[in-house]
């Protein structure tokens, strides 16, 4: 769809012909073209939580005994290595989108979905005794990643 000189594509959100973006459209500052770099501080935290995921994740599929220790004993080591293969995903994925505005945000979108899954799981299962009280300890790292990407101002996009 083309649009008229001087004029631009509705953002997500926007009704076509309106003034501004609708009532709970995303805010922040409007970054053009969607490969703009986005702030250091954003970049940084992607990329540090994409660390975090990396390295959680290849903890067990490296050296299951020791994680096992932390952790406690697992009884369907298939499950582990699942998650921590899906971890490393994510993680990859982080670092990877950290220097794009368009993949920072999938960054985030990623990582704030992933710390909360495994924040509530943490929080259901220590409780319940299915998993050990250490896992505490990732409620904690979980719940800061999702506080922090809060804090982070998101970049509206808009395409050209």
């Amino acid at each position: 769809m083309t649009f008229p000189p001087g004029t631009r594509a509705p953002a997500r959100g926007e009704a076509p012909g309106a003034s501004g973006p609708a009532l709970g459209a995303e805010t922040g500052p409007v970054v053009l073209g969607a490969a703009a770099v986005p702030d250091r501080g954003t970049v940084a935290l992607a990329r540090a939580h994409g660390l975090f995921n990396v390295v959680g994740g290849l903890w067990p599929l490296l050296h299951m005994p020791s994680f096992e220790r932390v952790f406690g004993p697992k009884t369907d080591r298939w499950l582990v290595r699942t998650v921590a293969g899906l971890l490393v995903g994510v993680g990859w994925t982080q670092l990877r989108g950290a220097s794009t505005v368009a993949g920072a945000e999938q960054a985030r979108r990623v990582g704030r979905a992933t710390a909360a899954t495994l924040l509530a799981v943490d929080l259901v299962y220590v409780p319940k005794g299915r998993i050990s009280p250490t896992y505490l300890l990732d409620a904690a790292a979980e719940g800061f990643w999702l506080l922090a990407w809060r804090r982070r101002p998101r970049p509206r996009v808009e395409r050209r």
